[in-house]
């Protein structure tokens, strides 16, 4: 087992309310300080493959109103962008929890990062 030390704090979720690719760094500039990497990162990966677009995801998040720890698995480690983590429920809707921003925040921001991208953010197909 691993020390507790390398356990998971889960402290919410997200929903995925709008997604677009992003094959042009003049669109990373207008998108500047409102994504999780900073400009240069997004441009870097952008032109390590650019034959690969990036995927911007307009995301609602969730805050956990009591966070859920989970422990560390060896299989969790190394490069990866989505590890799917043991313990968590199956449905985060069905743990209290409360919207990260407001309604009306979130839909500005949305916005704004819609505006910022030809064609704008088209919703999840699910």
């Amino acid at each position: 087992a691993a020390p507790p030390e390398r356990a998971i704090r889960v402290e919410g979720w997200a929903d995925i309310t709008g997604i677009a690719t992003v094959t042009d760094a003049e669109v990373l500039d207008a998108l500047d300080g409102r994504f999780i990497w900073t400009t240069e990162y997004a441009t870097s990966r952008l032109k390590w493959k650019s034959r690969d677009p990036l995927w911007i995801l307009a995301m609602r998040v969730h805050v956990l109103d009591d966070p859920i720890t989970v422990p560390f698995r060896d299989e969790y480690g190394g490069c990866t962008s989505w590890v799917d983590l043991d313990g968590l429920p199956e449905d985060p809707t069905s743990v209290p929890s409360h919207a990260a921003v407001s309604d009306a925040s979130y839909e500005s921001r949305v916005s704004g990062i819609a505006d910022a991208i030809p064609g704008g953010l088209e919703l999840p197909v699910i």
